[in-house]
């Protein structure tokens, strides 16, 4: 009676801070599933205590009951699989689940074995939580300390499941008082556990994803997307880390939109933002994978390109030039706006990668300067003039 109750009481609390999760923390479709969920299991275990309470017929844990604990752990799976992305499916797990809620009354009134009925949701709700454990990290990225930890839980929670079932299974059609009752003390060891810690490592998920989000809020520019200088300089950081043994050579590239403070003032700054918006996009469209963009100031943009030489990353920043330059926006087909580029190689090691990215922004935004000096929409390369200049400012 005690350890049902406690259940039910864990359950409510865990849904509970799922519901506050949801409304609070930007609602996550997620949370609201694992609100659902742990909302089922709180409510099959209220009941059954009221079963034990009051000496009702059916006995703990009362067969028709059977349909919410099988229908959380569909629940955590759902949670699982919409918090990481996937989609489809669900036909089919619904109807496992059926077909599991079903084989409990089949089992127990029209062909009588009391393992079967024991076993067949359990084989369910093992597959449930394996397949849940599998779809914690969402495709093309590692995993963090708290997916690690949800997938550790759900794959224990899994063998949990599979070994009750195992030993109701054991049981035989008949089980006796002995074996009924060496299976309610694995049960007891078992499922509290494996309940709670997927329960707390599921609010550990939402907490941690928060926190990623406040993050890169706080690192990225809001208008275009990109990061912004601090961003950058948080990139930067964990770049030099990677490189803190081995050499570093790339480029840096520093764009500015020509005569954008005359754009605003003839058009409006919401056309400004959009003609940024659309920029942003071009770079990023136009950058790869491990090459940092960024907006680091009103008009004026970054990229840092890795193991990209000089010449390569002109050629590239001439083609920036010539899509910004054939670009319009749907609003204002009449608008054509253009952009100056500088360039400067990167080269840096040890504990100089910092510095030396730092050093070429500054070199190809002399170079970006000498651009605009010449009559802008064009794209320049640093010359022995920037390196000095650079190094003497």
């Amino acid at each position: 009676m005690f350890l049902v109750a406690m259940l039910a009481l864990i359950g409510m609390m865990l849904s509970g801070a799922m519901l506050i999760a949801w409304r609070d923390f930007g609602r996550p479709r997620h949370a609201l599933i694992w609100a659902l969920g742990f909302g089922c299991a709180a409510l099959q275990w209220t009941l059954n205590a009221i079963i034990v309470y009051f000496r009702l017929p059916g006995g703990p844990p009362a067969q028709p009951l059977g349909f919410l604990y099988i229908g959380m752990t569909a629940f955590v799976l759902l949670g699982v699989r919409a918090r990481a992305g996937y989609r489809g499916r669900r036909l089919w797990l619904f109807l496992g689940w059926a077909a599991a809620v079903l084989s409990v009354p089949a089992l127990t009134y029209l062909y009588p074995h009391r393992g079967l009925a024991t076993l067949l949701p359990k084989i369910f709700t093992t597959a449930v939580l394996t397949i849940a454990a599998l779809s914690v990290v969402p495709r093309g990225r590692p995993a963090t300390s708290a997916e690690r930890g949800m997938i550790l839980l759900l794959g224990l929670y899994a063998i949990s499941e599979m070994t009750l079932g195992l030993v109701g299974m054991a049981g035989g059609a008949a089980p006796s008082r002995e074996m009924i009752r060496f299976y309610r003390r694995m049960s007891e060891l078992m499922t509290p556990a494996a309940f709670t810690g997927t329960g707390l490592f599921a609010v550990f998920l939402i907490a941690a994803d928060l926190s990623t989000r406040m993050k890169r809020l706080a690192s990225t520019d809001p208008l275009t997307g990109l990061l912004n200088r601090r961003g950058l300089d948080e990139a930067i950081a964990q770049l030099a880390r990677r490189h803190a043994r081995t050499p570093l050579s790339g480029s840096v590239v520093v764009a500015d939109l020509d005569s954008f403070k005359a754009l605003n003032d003839r058009f409006g700054h919401p056309v400004g933002d959009r003609v940024l918006r659309l920029f942003a996009r071009l770079v990023r469209d136009h950058s790869r994978r491990g090459e940092l963009v960024a907006r680091i100031g009103g008009e004026e943009f970054a990229l840092v390109l890795p193991a990209v030489s000089a010449a390569e990353a002109t050629i590239r920043a001439e083609e920036l030039r010539l899509l910004t330059a054939a670009a319009r926006l749907a609003e204002e087909p009449d608008l054509a706006v253009t952009a100056s580029f500088g360039v400067a190689a990167l080269a840096g090691g040890g504990g100089q990668v910092a510095p030396a990215v730092q050093d070429a922004i500054a070199r190809a935004d002399t170079a970006l300067i000498r651009a605009k000096g010449e009559g802008r929409d064009r794209v320049l390369q640093e010359d022995a003039a920037d390196r000095n200049g650079a190094v003497s400012g």
